[in-house]
């Protein structure tokens, strides 16, 4: 989410269509963030921690009504994220409301009009040749044409067929018609990924990024103090792994230890155990590790000189 969030408010130099399509990715991947906080507040509905009622405090609904209305007023509500290259295209390609745009809307009806043209020629090729030909989708590539190997062993392939590649058991080719209309379709997603109106909504997002890094620094929160009473207390015998953590932050009076049961305690605390030593282990740049030694070795070389009672931040 921190990615995502550090995305949105940065400001390009240069407008592409490779940034255009992660733009709308990310409207649609933050449109899915945002119906998840909702179950996070109500699951700590009975929280007396003051630590999770100060976390349950931050995914309020009320701080993300902004960001839910501007995303309702433009995103369509059954967009999700696919996986799928050619299901993502497709929801980027209808992300934005019908009547948002009119330009947009006649882009996306002749888009439509494209791919549909791509499936009638694979089933026009499938019948007149009679061969079990399925169409395909890559970023890359496009449309394309595929069928087993099988199918094909008693006689070539017709002269039609381009490109041809063989995969083990499995044929991949298309025809210049496909590539005709395959580029046509393409031409007409640039023209809707083109649209300004994802850039406008990113704009306006802008100015309720504030509540989003504080909802995600609660949930990072979170997290940490979920997986620390999963894992439990583990040592071994180079190092021990956290007993306290600190958590610094400007949005609270003062700092709180998360200790290994979950519970917090404020900074005014004195009964907190701790080791005899304090050590870290801070993330390394690749031209610091030593010539000729892998991050392993050098990894290894730092935790020789910990003694097992440190306290070790990784």
């Amino acid at each position: 989410m921190d990615r995502l969030l550090t995305a949105l408010i940065t400001i390009p130099t240069k407008a592409t269509l490779q940034l255009s399509e992660q733009s709308i990715n990310n409207i649609i991947i933050l449109k899915q963030v945002v119906g998840c906080i909702n179950p996070v507040y109500e699951a700590l509905g009975r929280a007396r921690s003051t630590l999770l009622a100060t976390i349950r405090d931050l995914c309020m609904p009320a701080k993300l009504e902004g960001v839910q209305e501007l995303i309702n007023h433009v995103i369509n509500s059954d967009i999700t994220y696919q996986k799928s290259p050619l299901d993502l295209r497709n929801q980027r390609c209808y992300a934005v409301k019908s009547g948002v745009n009119g330009l947009l809307d006649v882009a996306r009806q002749t888009y439509k009009e494209a791919t549909a043209d791509v499936y009638q020629l694979v089933s026009d090729l499938r019948t007149e040749y009679s061969l079990s030909l399925n169409s395909k989708f890559e970023s890359s590539r496009g449309f394309y044409l595929r069928l087993a190997a099988s199918e094909v062993e008693d006689r070539p392939l017709p002269p039609l067929f381009v490109n041809v590649i063989r995969r083990k058991n499995i044929i991949e080719c298309t025809t210049l018609e496909l590539m005709k209309r395959n580029a046509k379709a393409t031409s007409y997603i640039f023209l809707i990924q083109g649209d300004k109106t994802i850039q406008e909504l990113i704009e306006n997002i802008r100015g309720e990024i504030s509540a989003l890094f504080r909802i995600c620094e609660g949930v990072a929160m979170l997290d940490m103090v979920g997986f620390r009473q999963h894992l439990g207390d583990y040592h071994d015998q180079r190092f021990t792994v956290v007993d306290c953590i600190v958590w610094p932050t400007r949005h609270y009076n003062g700092l709180w230890y998360v200790t290994p049961d979950g519970s917090d305690l404020p900074s005014t605390h004195k009964a907190l155990q701790s080791d005899h030593n304090l050590q870290t282990r801070l993330p390394y740049e690749r031209d610091d590790i030593p010539s000729g030694s892998g991050s392993t070795i050098h990894a290894s070389s730092q935790m020789m000189h910990m003694q097992p009672s440190n306290l070790v931040f990784r």
